[in-house]
C-alpha cells in the first residue's frame, strides 16, 4: 500500500464507505483538502498526510478482514 498516491488512497477508503467528512475528521484535514485529493486537484501533500491517509486504509483493511474471516475485532 506503501506505494498508493493520496488521491489513490482517499478513493481506497471512501471504497469501505467514509464520507469526506469522515476522512478529514480522522486525518485532521478540511473536508475541502479531502475533496481536492479526491478529485486529483491537489497533487502534493504533506508526508503526515500521506502517513495519516496510510494508517486510516491500513485500518479499514483489517477490519473488514477479521469482518470477512469472523475474526473479532
Amino acid at each position: 500500500m506503501s506505494t498508493l498516491t493520496a488521491q489513490q488512497l482517499v478513493l481506497k477508503i471512501r471504497s469501505h464507505g467514509l464520507s469526506q467528512a469522515e476522512i478529514a475528521r480522522r486525518a485532521g484535514l478540511s473536508q475541502g483538502a479531502v475533496s481536492h485529493i479526491e478529485t486529483g486537484r491537489r497533487k502534493q501533500v504533506y508526508a503526515h498526510t500521506l502517513d495519516s491517509l496510510r494508517r486510516i486504509a491500513a485500518t479499514l483493511d483489517r477490519q473488514q478482514k477479521r469482518a470477512q474471516t469472523g475474526v473479532a475485532a
